[in-house]
C-alpha cells in the first residue's frame, strides 16, 4: 500500500498531534496503512481519508479519548459542522493537559478550508461512520 502525494502532506500535518516518541508515529501511520488497505478507500474519498487521519491522531496522541467519541455522537443536528464538533468540545474537555481533540479538529477544518475539502455534514458522517473502527485501536 502507498501513499498519495495529498495523504503524505494531511499526515505529516497531523504528526505533531500523534505524540513526540517514533514509535507512536510509526504506529500512527501503520494504523492509517492498515485500516486504509482494510476499506479499500479509493483517491477519490478524500473526505473519508482525512477523517480517518484525524481519528488516528486523536488516538493515538491521546490514548484514551476522555469523551472525544461521545461528543461526536451527541452532536446536535444544527451544529453537523466541525466547528460545532470544535465548540462542543471545548464546552466538554478539561481546560488543562497537554492535547485535546478539539485542537485536531481545529487542525482539519484549517486543512480541509485550504484544500477545499468538505469540513460540514459529510465530514461529521465520515467521523461517525469511522469513529468504531478508530476507537478500536485506543489503549
Amino acid at each position: 500500500m502507498t501513499l498519495s502525494s495529498a495523504e503524505t502532506r494531511v499526515i505529516a500535518e497531523f504528526a505533531p498531534f500523534v505524540g513526540g516518541s517514533p514509535r507512536r508515529a510509526k504506529r500512527y501511520l501503520n494504523l492509517y496503512l492498515l485500516i486504509k488497505t482494510g476499506i479499500g478507500f479509493a483517491d477519490a474519498q478524500m473526505v473519508s481519508q482525512r477523517a480517518l487521519m484525524a481519528l488516528l491522531a486523536i488516538v493515538t496522541g491521546l490514548g484514551r479519548p476522555n469523551n472525544f467519541f461521545g461528543v461526536l455522537e451527541g452532536l446536535e443536528s444544527q451544529n453537523q459542522t466541525l466547528q460545532g464538533l470544535v465548540d462542543a468540545l471545548q464546552r466538554s474537555e478539561p481546560s488543562d493537559g497537554p492535547l485535546k481533540s478539539a485542537e485536531v479538529i481545529r487542525k482539519l477544518i484549517e486543512i480541509n478550508q485550504r484544500d477545499r475539502v468538505d469540513y460540514g455534514a459529510e465530514m461529521i458522517s465520515a467521523l461517525r461512520d469511522l469513529a468504531p473502527t478508530a476507537r478500536r485501536y485506543s489503549f
